[in-house]
């Protein structure tokens, strides 16, 4: 998924791009909850609390309790990041990489 931060919506609620990474990175996590004890072992259970729709990763808090989203600040995508490459040269010629 991708997100589009919009400049100025961020200017808007006076919030920082740190702060949209923060939210991210608290807000879509897998964490493990436990074991169970199945037998003679004792699996990891965990909480997936991974996003899986793009509007889901809307309904994260910039900041709890200040009534600021993710959707509030830019478009969010099911797609990938755009792939870039360098341009280089080799032997005189230009060529590329990715």
């Amino acid at each position: 998924m991708v997100l589009r931060v919009d400049p100025d919506r961020l200017r808007a609620n006076n919030v920082s791009p740190d702060e949209v990474i923060a939210a991210l990175t608290s807000g879509n996590t897998v964490s493990p909850s436990g074991t169970i004890r199945v037998h003679d072992q004792m699996p990891i259970v965990s909480a997936n609390t991974l996003v899986v729709q793009p509007s889901e990763l809307g309904k994260i808090p910039i900041r709890p309790g200040a009534n600021v989203y993710l959707r509030d600040l830019g478009v969010i995508e099911d797609a990938a990041d755009i792939t870039t490459g360098m341009l280089s040269s080799t032997a005189g010629a230009p060529s590329t990489s990715s």
